[in-house]
């Protein structure tokens, strides 16, 4: 078959790559697993179990799959202990009950927003998913639950899951397994790579500043890919884990420091440098490439201006050290002692945090509401759940209510396949397993192998679970085709809804949130010199994440352009501070330090508030400080420039 004749959609399905195929084999063969062991021990609902081995298998990565399954059965008991807590003291009176679940929904959901770890993310929705399941239900059946059948509910809610996340773990640890080390592996090369582009482009003046800009977004980007990737790593191997993070702690210095040079190199000239280090980035070689590095760090002797040598010979010494760290990296050296560094700090805004938990809990309520008015029916149960994953799941996405509308179409067209085909065929070969597995396995094959393609994952996603939950394969399957139609349809309404307070409640606009981050760095620059122990690597892994919502909230203006500058000058103004420190604590001249710091975080602030005139006062009286520094002080220099960089804002 030509492949110009199809769309990219049908060649994905007809002509599927080893990947694809190999990703929805997993994901059938831990469901598979996950129902035949369910069913097996006879618990309430199997399907509970495929759920999780769906979701689990979102990234295959067999430490991203243990993590996802650490925290999907430690939400489990925490939710489990939480509906016994409501229900015991206030089983009796719903209202209070919907409200502490409804608190616990803003919670959980206000943590989960402000934080960009997937898995820690899933695990958070799952607290409250779990208590309403089982609150929710007691409340429904109140004339028939007792002490002893909530307790039931509760251990088959956190069986099915353990079920699930287990064979999740399997499948993907046992069959065709996928390393996280490779992953990062691939990461850093990548981030070695741009580095040497950036470098480039920071060395030559000619270069267009708008191509020096871009490049440094996309090694924020890869620095954030690191970051997030580093912690699924730690379930393989930590020593991979502990170089990564050690190059991206050593590239953000990288970037501060050529951020220093661009100033000088408008006046100095570094073209033969220039024009080496190009021929050493030629080198495929990693070995070759360090030998190179040493070379060119050796002319730099010949340099007569103090501060330019001192700044490139850091630069050229940081980049060494990362070259290093690569190349153990590619030999997979299982020592990894020398190499410290910690994971970057999430960025938290409260009021982010806030308006996306507000709009979580008013999509709950509409859901509760509607549950309530039909009298607590099972079948609108997966209704009131589905908004609490799907609001933080997708909260980050540029169009969440896009996403989620792909998701409801997902959702629609299963349910034809799901009532018909499956369901009108297992529910007259109850107690045959292999040919009900027969049958529904592979409607969920090509739901997983659309889940491999990034304009049509929602879609998989969607598809996979509504088939599921509609189905409910158990021991004792029956063809009632009103109630799952209702439940089917309840799904999608959950899902319209949605994706209607996405856009209802929108987010905050990236302008205040760019302002509200440059506060922040400034905030954090403030404790430079506060604490002993203050150091470069502790300010990158403070402002890190930080930077990179700076970058992904950036539009295409000359406001926004600019904050994304101050943002960067921040970076700057925080290393060379740290180097001040260092250097007026050894001749015990605190106090000025503390105005120069002082200083520089008020110029920030003025500059975010667009007072113009008062911030050059004081700039002018930062200038008079500085002259109070010796000459030949490293860090008067260095603050000279920064000043520049101020005037030029």
């Amino acid at each position: 078959m030509n492949r110009q004749m199809l769309s990219p959609t049908l060649e994905h399905f007809l002509m599927p790559n080893k990947a694809t195929l190999l990703f929805a084999l997993k994901g059938i063969v831990a469901i598979g697993m996950a129902l035949s062991i369910a069913m097996y021990l006879a618990l309430d609902n199997p399907f509970w179990a495929a759920i999780p081995a769906v979701m689990l298998q979102a990234r295959p990565h067999s430490g991203f799959v243990m993590e996802k399954a650490l925290f999907l059965v430690a939400s489990s008991l925490v939710g489990a202990v939480l509906a016994f807590l409501i229900l015991d003291y206030f089983i009796h009176t719903p209202v209070l009950a919907i409200g502490l679940l409804t608190l616990i929904v803003a919670i959980t959901s206000y943590f989960g927003v402000t934080v960009r770890h997937a898995n820690f993310v899933f695990g958070l929705a799952l607290i409250p998913i779990t208590a309403n399941m089982i609150v929710l239900f007691a409340i429904s059946h109140i004339e028939m639950i007792s002490s002893q059948t909530i307790f039931n509910i509760a251990f088959a809610r956190v069986s099915e899951v353990m079920v699930g996340a287990g064979c999740a773990i399997f499948s993907s640890a046992l069959l065709f397994p996928l390393r996280m080390k490779d992953i990062l592996a691939s990461h850093t090369k990548l981030l070695v790579t741009h580095l040497q582009t950036y470098l480039i482009l920071s060395f030559d003046p000619e270069k267009n500043p708008e191509d020096k800009e871009q490049q440094l977004k996309i090694l924020l980007g890869i620095i954030i890919l690191i970051n997030d990737d580093s912690s699924p790593s730690f379930y393989e191997h930590r020593s991979n884990m502990r170089r990564a993070l050690y190059m991206i702690n050593q590239s953000m210095q990288l970037i501060a420091l050529t951020k220093s040079l661009n100033v000088i190199s408008k006046q100095q000239k570094i073209n033969p440098l220039l024009g080496q280090f190009k021929k050493v980035c030629l080198q495929q070689n990693l070995i070759a490439h360090h030998n190179g590095i040493q070379l060119i760090k050796l002319q730099l002797d010949h340099l007569e201006d103090l501060y330019l040598k001192n700044t490139l010979h850091n630069i050229f010494e940081i980049y060494e050290n990362i070259l290093l760290a690569e190349l153990e990296s590619q030999r997979w050296s299982s020592d990894a002692s020398k190499y410290y560094a910690q994971r970057l700090k999430s960025h938290r805004d409260i009021l982010f945090g806030f308006v996306s938990s507000f709009r979580v809990v008013v999509t709950y309520l509409m859901c509760v509401a509607i549950w309530v008015v039909n009298d607590g029916a099972s079948s609108l149960l997966m209704m009131v759940i589905l908004p609490i994953l799907f609001s933080q799941m997708f909260v980050h996405a540029p169009n969440p209510s896009l996403i989620v509308i792909k998701l409801c179409k997902g959702a629609l067209l299963s349910i034809p396949f799901a009532l018909l085909i499956v369901l009108g065929s297992a529910a007259s070969m109850t107690g045959y397993l292999e040919i009900f597995l027969l049958i529904f396995l592979p409607f969920l094959f090509i739901g997983l192998m659309a889940m491999t393609n990034p304009s049509i994952t929602p879609y998989g996603l969607g598809f996979c679970f509504s088939m599921i939950t509609l189905v409910q394969p158990s021991n004792h399957m029956k063809f009632a085709i009103d109630q799952s139609l209702v439940m089917g349809l309840s799904m999608a309404l959950s899902m319209l809804i949605t994706a209607l307070f996405f856009q209802l409640i929108p987010k905050i606009s990236p302008f205040i949130l760019q302002k509200r981050i440059i506060h922040d760095i400034a905030e954090e620059i403030k404790k430079i010199g506060e604490y002993k122990r203050y150091s470069h690597e502790k300010f990158n892994k403070n402002i890190g994440e930080k930077l990179f919502f700076l970058s992904a909230y950036q539009k295409n203006t000359i406001e926004s352009n600019q904050l994304f500058k101050l943002g960067i000058l921040e970076l700057l103004a925080a290393y060379i501070l740290l180097n001040i420190e260092q250097e007026l604590r050894l001749e015990k001249q605190s106090n000025i330090f503390n105005n120069i710091r002082d200083y520089t975080c008020q110029i920030f602030q003025l500059s975010i508030e667009n007072k113009y005139s008062y911030r050059q006062q004081v700039i002018q009286e930062l200038e008079n400080i500085l002259e109070k520094l010796s000459d030949e002080s490293l860090g008067k220099m260095q603050a000279k420039n920064l000043v520049q960089y101020f005037k030029e804002i």
